[in-house]
C-alpha cells in the first residue's frame, strides 16, 4: 500500500517487513490517513533531530513510526478515551511484534493525550525500567507531534530542534499559525520535557517569514549598529502567541 508523505524531508521506513501489517491494521480501522501520516513524519523528524540527546537505535525509531500511525485507531469506537482504545487494539492485534514491543507501541500511542505514564496504568506497569524509559521517550515525541497537527490540516512543513542553553527549541515552518491554546501547548510538551529534563519552546513562523531566532539575530545586529529594528520583526511567532482554538475542539 503506497504511503503519501506530507513532507519531502521525512524519511519513513517503508521497507521494514512489519510495515505492511501495520498499514493493514490502520486501514481496517478506517483511520484518518492524512493526519496519521503527518504525525508519523513529525514524530520521526523529532526523533532524528533529538538523536544526540536520546541515542536510540533504528528499532526504537520503527516502534515510534508504528505507534504514530496507529495512535488514533481507537476513534472508531466513538469513545472520548480513544487513546485507551488505541492501546487496547494495538496490544491485542496480531501484529508481528513480540509482546513487549506491542506493549511499548500501545503505551506510546496511549500517551499521545491524556494523563502521563504512572504505575497504576496496567500495561505500563508490566514494563521493566529500560522499557518504561523508552515508552516515555516515544510517547513524549508522539504527544508533541500529534499536537503540532492538532488541526488535522498538515500545517507544519519543516521542523528542526536545537538546544539553546537549558532549554530545547523546536523550530517549525508552517502554512499558517497553529490553532493552539496556551494550555494545549503546555500539555503537549509535558511528557517530552520530563524525559529530556529541560523546558521546550516551540518557535513557529509561516513559510517565508523569519523564525523567532532569526528575528532575534537580525534585531541584535541592528541594535549593535545603532539602527532601529523594523516593526516587521515583531511578526516572528511562537506557540506562546497562538490563535485560540475553537471552543469544544477535541484532542
Amino acid at each position: 500500500m503506497p504511503v503519501s508523505l506530507p513532507m519531502s524531508n521525512c524519511h519513513i521506513d517503508q521497507e521494514h517487513p512489519h510495515w505492511p501489517y501495520v498499514l493493514c491494521l490502520a486501514s481496517s480501522f478506517d483511520y484518518d490517513a492524512a493526519h496519521a501520516h503527518q504525525v508519523v513524519c513529525l514524530s520521526l523528524m523529532l526523533f532524528d533531530e533529538l538523536q544526540d540527546l536520546h541515542g536510540r537505535d533504528e528499532t526504537a525509531r520503527f516502534l515510534l513510526q508504528t505507534a504514530a500511525l496507529l495512535h488514533d485507531i481507537g476513534r472508531c469506537d466513538g469513545s472520548p478515551n480513544h487513546h485507551k482504545a488505541s492501546q487496547r487494539y494495538i496490544v491485542q492485534a496480531p501484529l508481528p511484534f513480540g509482546a513487549t514491543h506491542r506493549r511499548i507501541i500501545g503505551c506510546a500511542a496511549r500517551y499521545h493525550r491524556g494523563p502521563l505514564p504512572r504505575e497504576g496504568h496496567r500495561h505500563y506497569r508490566r514494563l521493566d525500567e529500560p522499557d518504561r524509559a523508552l515508552t516515555c521517550l516515544l510517547g513524549g515525541i508522539l504527544r508533541l507531534a500529534d499536537g503540532l497537527d492538532h488541526s488535522h490540516r498538515s500545517l507544519v512543513t519543516q521542523l528542526t530542534c536545537e538546544v539553546r542553553g537549558a532549554r530545547m527549541q523546536v523550530c517549525c515552518a508552517t502554512r499558517r499559525p497553529l490553532p493552539w491554546s496556551h494550555a494545549r501547548a503546555a500539555d503537549k510538551v509535558s511528557l517530552l520535557e520530563q524525559v529530556l529534563g529541560r523546558p521546550i519552546l516551540i518557535d513557529c513562523a509561516r513559510e517565508g517569514d523569519l523564525t523567532l531566532r532569526q528575528a532575534d539575530q537580525v534585531r541584535s545586529w541592528l541594535v549593535r549598529h545603532r539602527r532601529r529594528p523594523p516593526a516587521a520583526l515583531a511578526d516572528a511567532r511562537t506557540v506562546n502567541d497562538v490563535v485560540e482554538e475553537p471552543a469544544g475542539s477535541a484532542a
